[in-house]
This record gives C-alpha cells, sequence and structure tokens, in this order.
C-alpha cells in the first residue's frame, strides 16, 4: 500500500515536473523534494530523479532538434567536459554522508528558483548558430564543465541554468539556448546514472513509472515551449514550486 501511495503522489508531480523541465528547465524542483517526501533515502532519490530527468530531457530536446532549436556543433564541443565534470561530481555526491547532501539542497532550491526568476530577464538575444572560433570553444568548454558539476552535485533548476549561460556566454537566443542545454542535461543525467546504477542505488519500480509520466510531460512542455506558451504555464508552476520548497525545508529541519 505504501508503494502505491508514493505512486499516487509521485506521477502526477513528475508529470508536472516534465511539463515544467520541457517549457523552460528546472523540473528537477518539483521532483526531487517529491522523491525525498517519500522517506526515500537520498543517494536513491538522486538515481531515480537521474533517470526520470535524462529521459524526460531527450523527449523534449528531440522537439527542439527537430524544429531546429539547438546549436549542434558547439553542443558537441561541451559534452566531452560535461561528462567528465559529471563523472567527477557524481563521485564526490556517493562519497558524502546525508547531511552535506541536505546542505547542498537547502542551498541549490533558493538559488535554483532565483535563476528561474532572472532568465526571464536576460536581454533579448538573436545568435542561432556560430562560427567555431578558439573563443566559441573555449565558452563552450566553459558551459559545458560548470553544467555537468551542477548537474551532478544537484540536479534541479540546470535546463534554467543552461538557458542563461548559454545565453549570456554565446549570446543564443532563449529558446536555442534551452536546445542546447538540453543536450548537454541529457548526457550528464545518463552519465551520472550509470554510477547510482552501478552502487545499486536506483529504486526500480517507482523510478520507471515516474520516469514515464515525465517524459509525457517534458514533450508536452516542450511542444508548448516552441509555440511560445511559457506565459501561461510559468506562473502556475511557480506556485506549486514554492509549496514544495517549504514543504521540503520543513520535513528536513523542523
Amino acid at each position: 500500500m505504501e508503494y502505491l501511495s508514493d505512486l499516487i503522489y509521485l506521477i502526477p508531480l513528475l508529470f508536472i515536473a516534465g511539463v515544467l523541465d520541457g517549457i523552460a528547465g528546472g523540473g528537477g524542483i518539483i521532483a526531487l523534494p517529491a522523491y525525498l517526501l517519500t522517506g526515500m533515502p537520498i543517494h536513491s532519490a538522486y538515481a531515480c530523479n537521474k533517470l526520470q530527468s535524462g529521459c524526460g530531457t531527450l523527449c523534449s530536446g528531440i522537439k527542439y532538434i527537430k524544429e531546429k532549436l539547438c546549436d549542434i556543433r558547439v553542443a558537441l564541443i561541451a559534452l566531452p567536459f560535461t561528462v567528465l565534470s559529471s563523472m567527477l561530481a557524481t563521485k564526490a555526491v556517493l562519497n558524502m554522508d546525508g547531511e552535506k547532501i541536505k546542505l547542498i539542497i537547502a542551498v541549490c532550491i533558493p538559488l535554483a528558483v532565483i535563476l528561474m526568476f532572472s532568465k526571464r530577464k536576460i536581454g533579448s538575444k538573436s545568435e542561432t548558430r556560430h562560427k567555431i572560433s578558439p573563443k566559441v570553444i573555449l565558452l563552450s568548454i566553459l558551459s559545458g564543465a560548470i553544467l555537468g558539476t551542477y548537474d551532478a552535485l544537484f540536479g534541479p533548476g540546470g535546463g534554467s541554468i543552461a538557458i542563461i549561460i548559454f545565453s549570456l556566454l554565446l549570446s543564443y537566443e532563449l529558446r536555442v539556448g534551452c536546445g542546447n542545454g538540453k543536450i548537454i542535461i541529457v548526457v550528464s543525467n545518463f552519465t551520472a546514472l550509470i554510477n547510482y546504477i552501478i552502487g545499486g542505488h536506483i529504486i526500480w519500480h517507482v523510478a520507471i513509472p515516474c520516469t514515464l509520466s515525465n517524459m509525457l510531460g517534458s514533450y508536452i512542455g516542450a511542444v508548448m515551449a516552441v509555440k511560445k506558451g511559457e506565459k501561461i504555464v510559468f506562473p502556475a508552476m511557480l506556485a506549486i514550486i514554492a509549496t514544495l520548497v517549504v514543504q521540503t525545508v520543513f520535513k528536513f529541519f523542523f
């Protein structure tokens, strides 16, 4: 019964997290606290979140690629450094005790929410493609390393941070920055996930149905984003995020 009640609670939230992630990134701000509020061990929550986030982001990323809202060459330059930084950061998390990870979560959830707000205030950018130059290569490497490290250490908000990084460092139009971020986040998630699977941390009977729900939400969110639907959905998502942040703080610290 506890397993079924957890799924009844998790599946709708993971669908909503997917919609949010497909639109603007940051679905993990809902997903990771949702897993933790079931009483799941921290490393298992991270593992389930990586599977669901990787598969869900892949679904929305395919939509961005089909719509040519990404710069594949820049993303490919960034990927090896994403993999390396993600591997190193994941090993660090696996060697941390639960209290240190709680501290990371307590710091990063408000930070990710602030960054999601700030994303909407980034100046209008127009770049959709870059010629490959030493500067572009360097900025691509830096972007990949930052995102791989953040995604492995924490994860939630990674999609929004990817938009910010690509838009600020490489002056991409926001949707192209989001498309590039999808590619980076997918690779980072699956790199980290391998380590969690090897360590036996993933709870498959919870992770699989939640992943399927998240994949459906992510694709729907990506379709809405391509059609410029973010303004309609974003305020409702922020209300859900605020509620879960408050719940998580009380669960952990009070």
